[in-house]
């Protein structure tokens, strides 16, 4: 499978970890980097962005979008915002017809070929991880149709040329984050995608949005001098509330996840390291690839 990631800058020590893990599991895994830096990473084709005007250009609107704005110091969000793109653009230049994606911060424990034989994965569907009712995250998402990504394209396309507009009527006026276009985007067309279980009573592998891996190992959010290190739990978040009514648990044993609920364990296919400690949670046949 191809897993095509993103991300702009210096590279972080956790991303060549994931990278690592993707490869240490799917070993039919071929990774594709969309990156503004010119660098050589073994086993990773890079693509510079810099390359295609389309995206250049975007990153500058998207910059003077979020000029004197709310999220205007948060380097995350125009990133985040900009790979919308970025996933279009390489997919269609390399013909990537199928691909996953998901944030740098992310590590998986079957390949997509198992993922794929359990049926979570809807086809000709936009399949994404749901964070809480009005967002979505790349927390693992899988794409196989150029008509839903270019729809998604689309859609970022509007609202980055009428922001002003979009951030008045869904979000007081204050600028709108990537997660919360891509669940107006669902809302908009929600035949265009399907949500990953996430819940072990919505089927028998579920996936990771953020919240498992923030209560494993809390977030690098920060309140004052405070940083969120274990047992982080947000109840506007769908699983954060199961975990806070302990309905459900979640433990990482035997170098992976397992979520229970009524005494039976199932397995978590990803999880989502916020606090950026991946190599706490790598997988059991973790190498060093690159």
């Amino acid at each position: 499978m191809n897993y095509l990631l993103f991300h702009l800058g210096e590279l972080p020590k956790h991303f060549y970890i994931c990278v690592n893990n993707i490869l240490s599991v799917d070993k039919q895994a071929k990774i594709y980097l969309a990156s503004d830096k010119k660098i050589n990473i073994k086993n990773v084709n890079v693509i510079n962005i810099n390359e295609f005007d389309n995206l250049v250009d975007k990153k500058n609107q998207i910059l003077s979008m979020y000029k004197d704005t709310n999220l205007e110091n948060n380097p995350l969000w125009h990133t985040s915002f900009l790979r919308v793109f970025a996933l279009m653009t390489i997919s269609s230049n390399f013909e990537l017809k199928q691909f996953v994606h998901f944030d740098n911060d992310v590590l998986i424990y079957e390949p997509f070929n198992k993922i794929d034989e359990k049926r979570a994965i809807s086809n000709n569907k936009i399949n994404i991880t749901q964070h809480d009712i009005k967002n979505l995250v790349f927390g693992y998402s899988y794409f196989d149709s150029y008509e839903n990504l270019k729809y998604l394209n689309d859609f970022f396309e509007k609202v980055l040329n009428n922001h002003i507009e979009f951030a008045n009527n869904f979000n007081r006026g204050k600028s709108l984050n990537e997660m919360r276009i891509l669940n107006l985007a669902l809302e908009n067309n929600p035949n265009s995608f399907s949500i990953l279980p996430s819940l072990p009573y919505q089927g028998e592998i579920i996936f990771d949005p953020a919240s498992y891996g923030q209560f494993l190992n809390g977030t690098d959010l920060k309140r004052g001098n405070y940083v969120f290190k274990r047992r982080y739990i947000s109840t506007n978040q769908i699983v954060g509330r199961e975990l806070k009514s302990k309905r459900i648990s979640v433990k990482f044993e035997n170098s992976r996840p397992i979520v229970n609920f009524e005494n039976k364990p199932c397995r978590l296919m990803n999880l989502h390291v916020h606090s950026k400690n991946l190599n706490k949670y790598v997988s059991q046949d973790y190498k060093n690839y690159i």
